[in-house]
């Protein structure tokens, strides 16, 4: 009884990893056409030019959100960008950059 359990219980563990052991393809994507230079090109002008205007966008919010902002405010805001920019400035270079740099 108890090799019949065992044998039950490795047979119901194995199954699933022998139903999913290979992939039918049909899930799969179909591949991308290859589109023509003039099309990657504007394609590229077109994400460029959405870029520059989230850019824009998100400048105007940071400038509102600064200009509402009481003089206190501003004032802690402005003290506390000098401090992180006095903290920032003297960092060596990344430890990935320093092993992986050329030696001369």
């Amino acid at each position: 009884m108890k090799l019949f359990i065992r044998l039950l219980l490795a047979l119901f563990l194995l199954s699933p990893v022998a139903a999913y052991a290979q992939d039918d393809g049909k899930d799969k994507e179909p591949k991308k056409e290859k589109m023509s230079k003039a099309k990657r090109k504007a394609e590229k002008k077109k994400w460029k030019e959405q870029r520059k205007q989230l850019k824009k966008e998100k400048k105007a919010v940071k400038k509102h959100h600064k200009r509402i902002q009481d003089k206190k405010t501003q004032k802690k805001m402005r003290k506390n960008k000098r401090k992180a920019n006095r903290n920032n400035k003297h960092q060596g270079q990344p430890f990935f950059k320093r092993i992986f740099s050329k030696k001369s």
